[in-house]
């Protein structure tokens, strides 16, 4: 730590800061608040807050840059050479430039689950003091350690739910956006029952956007699924009554896609029916051709109230070997790009494996690939007859 010699005169916006920093509920305002008070604290024309992920650092929030480079969600190389690069690599207070000029001060950010930094960019009247910001980063990652505790409690894996009865094979895997680790993701997967034990339910649904309101969201999804679930409706039925759902908990300024698969077992068969409101097709995976199931619907939450009804628009038979691929555009998209047809082509060769855990662990390795960023949450399920 830098030994505190700031002026009396700058104790007063820090306070103020710590105050507006204690009473931050979620991890985006955490980030703001983080980064307005470094502002503040320092007279700096610019602030931002990041934190490490794989071999990049994610900003969470800033304030004052003018370039897409430095905005909230961008991704930076650890090994950027920058100030903030820099911090978060060595975990130490990085100080770059003249103090008759511009100057960058970025001191670093730790929790148990985190590795960050919190940077301001000064000008020549700026407060190049890094004491007062060292301050304010400790309590930000004390603010950043008691949503993770509390996240721990509440269960944010819960993101996936799998009960799947004795005759399904299953797997699942959800990662939510950089920063969503301490809120859970707007991406959800649940294998639940259905009304008798011969009944299961896939469930995939994404939530718009990432972070604490998707994963508020999110949950209520979660929820009304499971619920249901258990009245043993058709595919349709059930995004009817999820969309209904939504609604009553005032979430109508957020939609969410969704892909819903009713699986019954009869005679060592699966027979299926899938209905798909605004979300990628399924995939069905048999003797090494992958063939998309689904035709997209408007997505939940679109449409004003008691307008809209989903039906199911597939029915089909799945046989001992055959696998069902659900999943969520943040697998396939990277900004412009889309690798849809990697996802294709890799889950054609990946079939052959027969075990979902396995399918699901190679295909989210392909997808992303030397430790690529994702900037939004993604979700994969496989399921198939055991």
């Amino acid at each position: 730590m830098v030994e505190a010699t700031s002026r009396p005169e700058s104790f007063a916006p820090l306070v103020e800061s710590l105050v507006r920093l204690s009473g931050a509920a979620d991890v985006d305002s955490i980030a703001v608040e983080a980064v307005n008070g470094a502002a503040d604290i320092t007279s700096a024309r610019a602030a931002a807050i990041g934190v490490q992920r794989g071999d990049s650092v994610v900003l969470l929030a800033s304030t004052g840059y003018d370039c897409d480079s430095m905005a909230a969600s961008a991704v930076l190389p650890l090994d950027a050479g920058l100030p903030l690069t820099e911090c978060v690599r060595t975990g130490r207070t990085t100080i770059h430039g003249q103090t008759s000029g511009a100057t960058w001060i970025a001191v670093p950010l730790l929790t148990p689950s985190l590795r960050g930094g919190l940077l301001v960019s000064l000008t020549p009247t700026s407060s190049a003091d890094a004491a007062p910001l060292e301050i304010l980063a400790d309590a930000t990652a004390a603010a950043l350690s008691r949503l993770d505790v509390q996240s721990a409690a509440a269960g944010a894996s819960a993101s996936v739910v799998i009960d799947a009865p004795a005759w399904l094979a299953a797997a699942a895997h959800v990662e939510p956006a950089p920063g969503g680790e301490l809120v859970g993701a707007g991406d959800v997967v649940a294998l639940v029952p259905g009304s008798r034990p011969d009944i299961s339910w896939l469930v995939v649904g994404d939530v718009c956007g990432s972070g604490t309101a998707a994963a508020a969201t999110a949950a209520d999804f979660r929820e009304a699924v499971s619920v249901l679930a258990g009245a043993d409706p058709s595919p349709g039925g059930l995004l009817t009554g999820v969309d209904r759902a939504l609604r009553r908990h005032d979430n109508t300024g957020r939609h969410v896609t969704a892909a819903a698969v009713r699986m019954r077992l009869r005679s060592g068969r699966i027979q299926a029916a899938i209905a798909i409101a605004g979300h990628p097709p399924v995939l069905r995976w048999r003797r090494g051709e992958v063939t998309p199931m689904g035709t997209p619907s408007v997505p939940l939450n679109m449409l004003p109230a008691q307008s809209t009804s989903y039906e199911e628009d597939v029915i089909l038979e799945l046989l001992p070997g055959d696998l069902l691929l659900a999943y969520t555009d943040g697998l396939v998209e990277r900004g412009a790009d889309d690798r849809s047809d990697l996802l294709v082509e890799v889950f054609t060769r990946a079939g052959a494996l027969g075990d979902p855990d396995l399918i699901v662990d190679l295909l989210r390795r392909a997808m992303v690939g030397n430790g690529e960023t994702v900037r939004d949450d993604m979700a994969i399920a496989v399921i198939g007859l055991h």
